[in-house]
């Protein structure tokens, strides 16, 4: 279901994040897709309610409505009428690879010495006082 309200939201939101990248501009709309993406994230991480992870992942919908068509767009407006399927084509290869890497990195990580550097360590909050 939380993939799912991602999914349905980012396809109600595509339609309006395209006209709004028409109109303010591509690169604006990828920015503020970007921070609200992250929000989202972090949103998701603090929930401690079925209802705000279902909120977190609807407003990750509506980023990646806001990143997608404008990155799209961007990518036409960039390259010739010859380039453009491959620009795209590596647009979709690149989020193709992302999926194939971060599940496959996250799994690795955990057992490296990399991931020392993320557990929490009660003292670090006295220093950031």
């Amino acid at each position: 279901m939380l993939v799912a309200a991602f999914s349905l939201t980012q396809l109600l939101f595509s339609p309006l994040a395209g006209r709004l990248s028409d109109t303010i501009g591509r690169k604006r709309i990828i920015i503020f897709g970007m921070l609200v993406f992250a929000v989202s994230e972090w949103l998701f991480g603090a929930a401690n309610s079925p209802v705000l992870l279902f909120a977190s992942r609807m407003l990750g919908g509506i980023g990646a409505a806001l990143i997608m068509p404008a990155v799209m767009a961007y990518t036409a407006d960039v390259t010739s009428n010859e380039e453009r399927a491959k620009g795209m084509g590596f647009i979709n290869a690149a989020i193709t690879t992302g999926f194939i890497i971060g599940p496959a990195s996250g799994a690795l990580l955990p057992n490296s010495a990399f991931a020392s550097r993320f557990t929490p360590r009660p003292w670090q909050g006295l220093l950031l006082r």
